[in-house]
């Protein structure tokens, strides 16, 4: 009997019903599902899964236990697959910096939000220069973004992608709902 593993477009078949069941579906979450689907997706080399089980793990999505171990796992799968299009490329950066992205507990008590926009230097696998481009407006957040940026090994390239090596990205730190106070304002950062 034969098996069907991937979508046209590359994607293992198992990564849809896991997106469906995580808390970013469109159906009801049922976390134990999601994990299920997804890591059947993360076994067959889905980028997409290996980052969304790497944060869940991370974060403890939905009651999951955090577990530094798997999502340190999952995260080295998706930096070992090799990106071969453009699009890979920036959507591995952006998943990448966002999981190492902490927010600065001082900020959170603050209600600190804002979106540092960033360009780095990265010839290789690591970056080697940053310059930020706009500030939150909070020193906090955006040493948060110099220390991700530092902390950062992206995926191999195939060599159509060598000469890119330059990045813009926007790095945004937003509470979640749970984060919020009722009827408290989170502050923005002044506009520059």
């Amino acid at each position: 009997m034969g098996s069907i593993y991937f979508t046209g477009n590359g994607i293992p078949a198992e990564v849809n019903p896991g997106n469906f069941y995580l808390p970013s579906g469109v159906v009801a979450v049922d976390p134990v599902q999601g994990l299920h689907w997804a890591g059947l997706a993360a076994e067959h080399g889905s980028r997409k899964a290996q980052m969304s089980l790497a944060y869940a793990y991370q974060m403890g999505w939905d009651g999951l236990p955090k577990d530094e171990a798997l999502s340190q796992k999952y995260l080295a799968q998706a930096v070992d697959n090799p990106v071969h299009t453009i699009e890979e490329l920036r959507d591995a950066m952006f998943q990448i910096i966002d999981i190492h992205k902490v927010y600065p507990k001082e900020s959170v008590a603050a209600h600190q939000t804002g979106v540092v926009r960033v360009t780095f230097m990265a010839p290789d696998r690591k970056v080697t220069a940053y310059t930020i481009d706009k500030s939150s407006g909070y020193p906090a957040l955006d040493q948060a973004v110099k220390q991700a940026l530092a902390e950062c090994v992206f995926p191999p390239r195939a060599p159509s992608l060598a000469g890119v090596q330059r990045f813009t990205v926007a790095v945004n730190f937003e509470l979640p709902p749970a984060q919020s106070a009722p009827g408290a304002a989170t502050t923005a950062g002044p506009a520059h």
